[in-house]
């Protein structure tokens, strides 16, 4: 089929070769970035996650600490125990829709890969 192509325009094998390699190359370096990417807001996220989870038990600790009654320590507690709870549910939160992504993706890809008859098509 190239060969054609290369009989009505010398070269032209080549080029739509050529043409094919700079845009897998283009699309490898796309890929690279958005992985890049996604990793560095990954880490920007749980660190920032990590600053608030110890402000606020910091906070809790501190109005324990400072307050001396009985109803500061259980107002720290309380502040801090909302953090806590507030980071768990948080973590849970995100592992729950990680995996509903990863089911998606896999029963999607499961779907492109069927070359049967539409009918045939377990869902």
């Amino acid at each position: 089929m190239l060969k054609e192509y290369d009989d009505l325009l010398p070269g032209a094998a080549d080029r739509i070769l050529k043409m094919a390699e700079n845009q897998q190359s283009h699309r490898l370096v796309l890929e690279k970035e958005a992985v890049t990417s996604e990793l560095f807001r990954s880490k920007l996220g749980m660190l920032c996650g990590f600053v608030v989870a110890l402000a606020g038990i910091g906070a809790g600790v501190a109005i324990a600490l400072v307050g001396g009654t009985d109803v500061a320590k259980v107002a720290g507690g309380v502040v801090s125990g909302t953090t806590l709870l507030g980071m768990v549910g948080t973590f849970v939160y995100a592992t729950s829709e990680k995996r509903k992504e990863r089911t998606e993706k896999t029963r999607v890809l499961a779907g492109a890969a069927y070359q049967g008859d539409p009918k045939d098509k377990i869902d």
